[in-house]
């Protein structure tokens, strides 16, 4: 099935449209997650972003659970475990367990 979410950072790639499945506060830390990391707030490419929030735990070109955390905590301190976990899932589209750069960008 098709993911609930993605964490697209392309300005060209529209916005998914938030589903029935998908609960507004998912959108919400996604959302500013997005603006924060967008390539033209930041100067930087998504390639970049990616490469370097890869780095947070280890560099092997996806992003953990751990380096997930980190990121969603920066914006969202307060984000119960479970949550942080439940918007990794609807990021991480092929259920790898990892998010690639074709799922963040």
């Amino acid at each position: 099935s098709a993911p609930l979410a993605v964490l697209s950072l392309d300005p060209s790639v529209p916005r998914p449209v938030r589903t029935d499945e998908e609960e507004p506060w998912e959108t919400e830390v996604l959302d500013a997650i997005r603006d924060k990391f967008h390539p033209g707030r930041s100067g930087m490419s998504i390639e970049d972003i990616f490469s370097r929030l890869d780095r947070l735990e280890s560099a092997e070109d996806v992003l953990s659970l751990v380096e997930f955390d980190r990121i969603v905590r920066t914006y969202r301190p307060d984000l119960p475990l479970q949550k942080v976990k439940r918007l990794f899932a609807l990021v991480n589209a092929s259920r790898s367990g990892k998010i690639s750069l074709e799922e963040f960008s």
